[in-house]
């Protein structure tokens, strides 16, 4: 049986435990022979100095000492010997000495984070993969974090173009996928990113599974997940891993070539779930209805409006005022146009939460956000009841806020709407228009729970995804 551990980046203790534990496993003569695979490290993969590769061998030591650590306070009793591999280019994954270090006394490997691109052009085909290979087939877990968890998909995503990062991750040029692969042992039926809540990533990863026809497997800071044969049999750490399974559509639109898609069905996952099985896949039924997103008879159009105000030039907007604000929705409902620069006042409910100050307070946000019973809501003004909104998805990093309102509201839909995009409401429907993408969360037929560690567990939500012109009919 092939055990494959990624683990989404981060230094968490608890994800090397859980490790250390499996290896012990396969330990037959007293002492846990761990080994520890920098090849993410090198800023070149073909061609290393002598001062980088000192220092690069110096930080990859801090990362065996904390493994070994962890490996005797884990497992007290046992004794547990931990060797740097030390291969930072391709002519190191050549050299007889470092392959002779995978002998069958291994009993685990780990492959530290950094670049996977530059993994796998040191590792690829040479014999120390195919010791790793062999190793693996016997049934040793290889377990990797951030770049060393995305090597572990045969279909490897490498990252995204110059100049685009999370919030671009559903244009086109918002990933990449790596020509040559990743580890030859990898999973094929999974393609893997990490640090996804924390980041901001699932738009990237929900791209990558439209292109590829895989599922996604997004995997958190500090969090992995044990494949056991292509099965999720288990997740470890404190946040949680996202399933995305590949949609019925797909196609790029809008001004940037944005991706739009119809039925992607996403799980989140946390320690104490069920296992995920990518061959049992039962998916939802495949009608929807949008209802909810159409204007009450005799009501104007409702422009709902993600900085893209400009695009309706002369539009009475929503003032901040109380009374004022009656007085708009009261002459909306009448038949005038009503422009809302905020759109989740629109909703049944709001997350009041304002956006947090700084990248590192954005992406902690963002991690708790997937949280049980966060973000906290309060009411919003009911124009459309059915439905609750979100600004700034992408940039925000704000995936959780929608799942989190499918959650604690299960008969709404959540909608989502990215920097530069507007949806008009009307008495027949919805229109996107704009230069981004209008993401609906519908988990009305989901099943949600909590994990073993507090994070959110769903199977079951859908995911749709609009762009400039398309339309949203009930």
């Amino acid at each position: 049986m092939v055990h494959l551990l990624p683990i989404g980046g981060g230094r968490d203790p608890g994800p090397l435990a859980y490790f250390a534990a499996r290896a012990a496993v396969r330990d037959t003569d007293g002492v846990i022979e761990l080994r520890v695979l920098p090849a993410t490290y090198a800023s070149d993969p073909l061609a290393i100095s002598p001062a980088e590769r000192q220092e690069r061998l110096l930080i990859a030591d801090d990362r065996r000492a904390d493994l070994e650590e962890v490996c005797r306070q884990s497992l007290p009793g046992r004794a547990c010997r931990v060797r740097l591999l030390p291969v930072l280019v391709r002519e190191d994954a050549r050299a007889a000495d470092n392959v002779a270090l995978l002998g069958a006394d291994v009993d685990g490997v780990i492959c530290l984070g950094g670049d996977q691109m530059v993994a796998m052009r040191v590792l690829a085909g040479t014999p120390l993969e195919a010791a790793l290979a062999e190793r693996v087939a016997d049934g040793v877990p290889f377990c990797g974090s951030s770049a060393g968890a995305t090597i572990q998909s045969r279909t490897m995503l490498a990252g995204a173009s110059e100049g685009f990062g999370p919030a671009e991750g559903l244009r086109a040029g918002g990933l990449e996928i790596w020509p040559a692969g990743g580890l030859k042992f990898g999973a094929r039926k999974y393609i893997i990113d990490q640090h996804l809540y924390q980041r901001g990533r699932l738009g990237r990863l929900i791209h990558a599974v439209a292109v590829t026809g895989l599922t996604g497997l997004g995997l958190d800071r500090d969090t992995g997940v044990h494949l056991q044969d292509e099965v999720v049999t288990a997740v470890f750490g404190p946040s949680g891993a996202v399933i995305v399974e590949p949609p019925q559509t797909w196609a790029y639109g809008g001004p940037n070539r944005t991706l739009g898609g119809r039925g992607f069905v996403t799980h989140l996952l946390g320690p104490g779930c069920d296992p995920y099985d990518p061959g049992a896949v039962r998916r939802p039924p495949a009608g929807r209805d949008f209802a909810c997103l159409r204007a009450p008879a005799g009501a104007g159009p409702l422009i709902l409006a993600c900085g893209a105000e400009g695009l309706f030039p002369g539009v009475f907007a929503l003032p901040p005022d109380g009374e004022a604000a009656g007085v708009a929705v009261a002459r909306w409902r009448a038949g005038e146009p009503l422009l809302l620069p905020d759109p989740a006042l629109a909703g049944a409910v709001r997350c009041p939460e304002p956006a947090p100050a700084g990248a590192e307070a954005v992406e902690a946000a963002a991690i708790r956000w997937f949280r049980a019973g966060s973000p906290g809501m309060v009411p919003g003004l009911g124009l459309l009841p059915g439905v609750a909104f979100e600004s700034d998805l992408l940039h925000g990093k704000r995936w959780g806020r929608l799942y989190g309102v499918a959650a604690a509201h299960p008969g709404l839909v959540a909608v989502g709407l990215e920097r530069g995009t507007l949806l008009v409401v009307g008495p027949d429907g919805a229109r996107v228009a704009g230069a981004g993408a209008v993401v609906v969360v519908d988990g009305r037929n989901a099943a949600f729970s909590t994990a073993e560690n507090g994070v959110l567990a769903v199977r079951g939500v859908r995911i749709d995804i609009f762009v400039d012109g398309e339309e949203i009919c009930p």
